[in-house]
């Protein structure tokens, strides 16, 4: 890399947060279908989605201050007077992996949204399954006892 270490270190630290990040979202999708299966499952899956939110936070952190050291060296481009084709080089390069990782940052992210996304719509769609069953449970109930009370009338008739 032809940027100063520290440079390189966040570049390379957003890198290896990013291939976490998608893999952690790749285990959160094929974890989307099995929430319903069980309390433990829906922890799990919350659990995941949290380490992959904390994971999020940092890296945005760190691409703040790729941001900063890109402009940083922006300004060293514009007021330097030495050296300047080695800062202009410099400052290319810092400029492209930002804007490389950005890129896959927000598709990553955007990645992470949509699983979000349909994991509530599976849990939004068992609650509603959980309340339409509820609901036939309580009209079958309420016939059973109208049933009973015709059969004691009838039985009342009868005598």
């Amino acid at each position: 890399m032809d940027f100063d270490s520290n440079d390189g270190t966040i570049v390379r630290k957003i890198q290896q947060n990013i291939e976490e990040l998608g893999q952690q979202v790749q285990h959160l999708d094929s974890f989307v279908g099995r929430l319903t299966e069980s309390e433990q499952c829906r922890e799990h899956f919350n659990q995941l989605a949290h380490n992959a939110q904390q994971l999020s936070k940092e890296t945005n952190q760190l691409m703040k201050q790729l941001v900063q050291l890109s402009n940083a060296n922006v300004s060293k481009n514009y007021f330097s007077h030495l050296d300047i084709e080695e800062e202009t080089i410099t400052f290319r390069s810092l400029r492209i992996h930002r804007e490389r990782l950005q890129n896959e940052y927000i598709g990553v992210l955007n990645r992470l949204q949509g699983c979000q996304r349909r994991a509530a719509q599976t849990e939004k769609a068992s609650m509603r399954k959980m309340r339409d069953a509820a609901e036939q449970d309580e009209e079958a109930a309420k016939r059973l006892e109208e049933e009973a009370a015709a059969q004691g009338s009838q039985i009342k008739r009868q005598r």
